[in-house]
């Protein structure tokens, strides 16, 4: 059986509330008809390194979300079940997005499946479900892959920082709209840093696990990336044939602040070399004010579309609060219910649920129990409020 620490994540103050930033998802739309090969100008290695995020992200956030709608039943805390639902519909949308990449690669002949493929496999079967395992085991193997999640968001979330804290891309004229994608990427790293390791603490995945694995993601990710960056190099039609990424070329864009170096990725912020209980929100930098909380030009920013917040009422009378999140799979979207059912959580995956039922993805009568302005500009936003905002009556 599962047992949950209520502290793990530090005593709640309820008088900081207006203090905390709301996890939901941003829906941002990205025209990549016009991104040119090498959208680093001149930098073959930069622009592939990048171009591995673009093929690891979305196989690895698909398992991040799969991890954590697992997770969530399981989740006592109020706010960090919430803070969890933001997380998965923030980690479903950046999947989406680096698709696109990867559908641009595709309309220039560039086959990335060998490889995408490969990560599937990864994510999908060697750290995937175990559905013919005991309950005990399944158990076990969850907390397992909480404790992955949560060393993969220490790394992702110092990318996020070093992205959002480098001007030498501006400077050097990255493609605007891919450095809009990496900011805005960097940007929800950065602010849902510590969800993943609360859950963990909750979760009581132990010491031990968080140091085994902690110690197993390191070298994978650094030899995903190698592999990954080699890769691109392999299927790149304007290199000479047999052309391959050098140490090298790493040293020197990452000296001339194009990629991130060693040391501010695997160096003092290690966190096997941090107390267990030193959450992330406390290590590195907040996100700068002069990006966050809006690090997209004024023609990315689109209306939140990605994630819908009701109440609705059951038939036994259990008011619940209900976001739905339509990204992975728009005709089979995720209901997750809160605040309801005798343990006070209670998850839906999908519609062929009472709720799904009686109010389906495409309803335009979703009950509320707030007024929604009709004038978007009129409706509160979480920095005037501390709550999410208000989103559209009717679903995608």
């Amino acid at each position: 059986m599962f047992t949950v620490d209520d502290q793990a994540a530090g005593p709640h103050d309820a008088s900081l509330d207006h203090e905390r930033i709301v996890l939901q998802a941003r829906d941002v739309e990205f025209d990549w008809a016009k991104l040119p090969f090498y959208y680093v100008p001149n930098e073959p290695f930069t622009t592939h390194f990048c171009n591995v995020l673009h093929l690891l992200l979305p196989a690895g956030e698909e398992f991040i979300v799969e991890v954590f709608k697992k997770a969530l039943p399981l989740i006592k805390d109020d706010q960090l079940r919430l803070d969890v639902q933001g997380f998965i519909s923030q980690e479903a949308m950046h999947a989406q997005a680096h698709s696109g990449v990867l559908e641009r690669f595709a309309a220039r002949g560039i086959d990335a499946k060998p490889f995408t493929d490969q990560l599937r496999w990864l994510f999908g079967k060697l750290i995937g479900d175990r559905p013919r395992w005991s309950l005990r085991r399944r158990q076990s193997w969850l907390l397992e892959q909480v404790s992955i999640v949560a060393a993969i968001e220490h790394y992702t979330a110092i990318l996020g920082e070093w992205i959002l804290d480098t001007p030498q891309h501006d400077a050097l004229g990255t493609d605007p709209v891919m450095l809009d994608l990496l900011r805005w990427h960097g940007a929800e790293e950065v602010e849902h840093k510590a969800v993943a390791f609360d859950t963990m603490k909750h979760l009581r995945a132990g010491y031990w696990r968080q140091v085994r694995t902690q110690l197993l993601v390191t070298p994978a990710m650094l030899w995903l990336f190698i592999r990954g960056v080699r890769f691109m190099y392999s299927v790149d039609p304007h290199l000479p044939p047999g052309t391959q990424p050098r140490w090298r070329d790493y040293f020197d864009a990452a000296r001339r602040g194009l990629v991130p170096g060693l040391s501010s990725s695997c160096g003092s912020s290690a966190p096997t070399t941090r107390r267990a209980s030193t959450r992330p929100s406390s290590a590195g930098s907040d996100v700068p004010s002069s990006i966050w909380p809006d690090p997209l030009r004024p023609e990315r920013r689109t209306e939140h579309r990605g994630a819908m917040a009701r109440t609705v009422t059951a038939s036994d009378g259990v008011t619940l609060a209900v976001h739905a999140y339509t990204e992975i799979d728009p005709r089979r979207p995720t209901l997750l219910a809160v605040h309801g059912y005798p343990d006070n959580h209670h998850v839906w995956d999908g519609v062929a649920t009472e709720l799904g039922q009686r109010y389906p993805p495409n309803t335009t009568s979703w009950p509320t129990t707030c007024a929604v302005p009709a004038n978007r500009a009129d409706r509160p936003t979480s920095r005037d409020t501390g709550s999410p905002n208000w989103f559209p009556t009717s679903a995608r």
